[in-house]
C-alpha cells in the first residue's frame, strides 16, 4: 500500500511540475566551476532564451587577488560556418547580481562576445580595462571614480552578461564546454546541466505528503 501511495505521490508531483511550467520551453542552464590553483578560481553559468545568450560570471578567488578578464564558450559545432575565417563581434550588456559591487567606472557595454567563422569557440572578452575580482584586491583594481578603469567585485554575487546572437549562424548548436581566464592562468571543462530547484522542491513535497498519509493510517 505504501508503495502505491509513493507512486501516486511521485506521479502527482510530476503532474504538478509539468503543469506549472510556462508554455514556452525554458532554456537549459549550464555551468562550470573550477579552483585549479591560486588565482584561478571561478564560476561560469550560461543559458539561451531563443538566440539571446546570458552568461553569469563570478571570481571565487578570495585570497590571491586575481583579475578575471575573459570567458569561453565551446560549442559542439562551428559558428558562422557560412563565412569561415571572418571575425564577428556582438555587444554585451552587463549588470551586477547577488552581492556583487563595482569600483571605478564600469560601463554597461564594457564587454563583448567575439568569435571567428568556422570556430566552435565564442569568447566574452574585456576591451575597456574592466576586470572581475573576488574579495582580494588585484593589482588591476580601479580606484573609486576612476574614469578609465573599473572593477566588478563578485564576493557574494556575479556579473551577468547578455547579448542577442541571432546574426551568428550555428549559434543554436549545443554548448559542450565552458572556461575562464584570469591574469594568472586559464581553466576550462565540460559544461554541466544546472539542477532545477523546483523539481527537487516538488518531489520533496510529494514525499512529505506520503509521510503524512502513512502517519494518519498508523494512528487510526
Amino acid at each position: 500500500m505504501l508503495r502505491r501511495l509513493l507512486r501516486s505521490a511521485i506521479a502527482g508531483t510530476t503532474l504538478v511540475a509539468t503543469t506549472s511550467l510556462p508554455s514556452v520551453a525554458k532554456a537549459q542552464s549550464l555551468f562550470f566551476t573550477s579552483c585549479a590553483g591560486p588565482g584561478v578560481c571561478g564560476f561560469v553559468e550560461t543559458f539561451f532564451s531563443g538566440t539571446f545568450l546570458t552568461v553569469r560570471v563570478s571570481n571565487l578567488d578570495n585570497t590571491f587577488g586575481s583579475a578575471l578578464f575573459s570567458t569561453q564558450l565551446f560549442f559542439a559545432s562551428p559558428l558562422a560556418a557560412a563565412t569561415p575565417g571572418a571575425a564577428f563581434t556582438r555587444q554585451a550588456s552587463a549588470q551586477l547580481g547577488g552581492g556583487a559591487s563595482a569600483v571605478g567606472t564600469t560601463p554597461p557595454n564594457a564587454w563583448s562576445y567575439t568569435g571567428v567563422g568556422g570556430s566552435n569557440i565564442l569568447d566574452l572578452a574585456s576591451f575597456f580595462n574592466v576586470f572581475i575580482e573576488g574579495a582580494a584586491a588585484s593589482p588591476f583594481r580601479a580606484s573609486p571614480g576612476d574614469p578609465d578603469n573599473g572593477t566588478w567585485i563578485t564576493t557574494n554575487g556575479f556579473v551577468q552578461f547578455g547579448a542577442d546572437l541571432s546574426g551568428v549562424s550555428g549559434i543554436s548548436g549545443q554548448i559542450v564546454g565552458l572556461g575562464f581566464c584570469t591574469n594568472v592562468d586559464c581553466a576550462s571543462g565540460t559544461a554541466i546541466v544546472t539542477p532545477e530547484p523546483t523539481t527537487f522542491v516538488l518531489l520533496a513535497t510529494g514525499l512529505v505528503g506520503v509521510a503524512v498519509v502513512r502517519r494518519r493510517r498508523n494512528a487510526a
